[in-house]
Formats: C-alpha cells, sequence, structure tokens
C-alpha cells in the first residue's frame, strides 16, 4: 500500500483506473450503495488523506 499511495503521486493519470473515489469515512455507505444496487463500479478507490 505504501508503494501505491508514492506512485499516485508521482503518476496522477492513475487515478483515472477508477470508477469511484470516496473517502475512508464513506466505505460503510459505499457498501450500503454496492448491495443496493445504487453504484455498480468496478473499482473503487479509497483516499485516506
Amino acid at each position: 500500500a505504501d508503494w501505491f499511495f508514492s506512485q499516485i503521486e508521482q503518476t496522477p493519470w492513475i487515478e483515472e483506473i477508477f470508477q469511484h473515489e470516496i473517502q475512508y469515512t464513506g466505505l460503510i455507505q459505499c457498501f450500503e450503495e454496492l448491495s443496493q444496487g445504487i453504484i455498480t463500479p468496478l473499482k473503487v478507490f479509497v483516499s485516506y488523506e
């Protein structure tokens, strides 16, 4: 994980592969929306900053 986060700062385009972006505080809501079919991304970027 440390490697990934250091690489994101150097390659901002890497975030484009994710279809949904949330803060870590929104994980529960994200899983609820996924289970209810409200959102259907294949990849979710979770920011821990």
